[in-house]
C-alpha cells in the first residue's frame, strides 16, 4: 500500500522502519502509519515488533513496541528467533482482535525471515 504496509494475513502486517524525520526516505511517516493502523485495528489491539537496530519515538504506537536487536543480516540467532515467534504467537492468541506489526529497516530481510519462520512455526504448532 501507499504507507508501505503489507498484510501477510488480516492480523499480521509487515512494513519498513517508519520515518520520524520529514522527507526521510527510510519509510513512511511514523504518525501517518500509526494513525492508519490505530484507526483500522484499534490502538489496544496493536503490537509492533522492531527487528531493526534503530530506535524511534514509540509513543504514536502507545509504546506498544518490542525491540529484538541482533547483529548480522537477515536471520537472528535460533534462540532469539524462537523467542520472537513465541511472542508474536502469544500476542495473536491472547485476543482475536490483536494484530502484530513487524518491521526491520527495509521491511524485507529480517522481517521476511522472521515472518516466514513464524508462519512455519504456527502451522507446526497447530497441527
Amino acid at each position: 500500500g501507499s504507507l508501505g504496509l503489507t498484510y501477510v494475513s488480516p492480523r499480521l502486517v509487515s512494513m519498513p522502519l517508519p520515518s520520524s524525520k520529514p522527507g526521510h526516505s527510510a519509510g513512511m511517516p511514523l504518525e501517518a502509519v500509526a494513525s492508519y493502523l490505530k484507526q483500522r485495528h484499534g490502538a489496544q489491539y496493536l503490537m509492533v515488533w522492531n527487528l531493526s537496530e534503530e530506535r524511534y519515538d514509540y509513543s504514536p504506537f502507545g509504546d506498544q513496541v518490542l525491540e529484538f536487536k541482533f547483529p548480522g543480516h537477515p536471520a537472528p540467532p535460533l534462540g532469539l528467533l524462537f523467542k520472537i515467534c513465541l511472542s508474536i504467537e502469544s500476542w495473536l492468541e491472547a485476543d482475536p482482535g490483536n494484530v502484530a506489526v513487524v518491521h526491520c529497516l527495509t521491511g524485507k530481510g529480517r522481517t521476511a525471515t522472521v515472518l516466514a519462520c513464524l508462519l512455519g512455526w504456527v502451522q507446526e504448532v497447530e497441527c
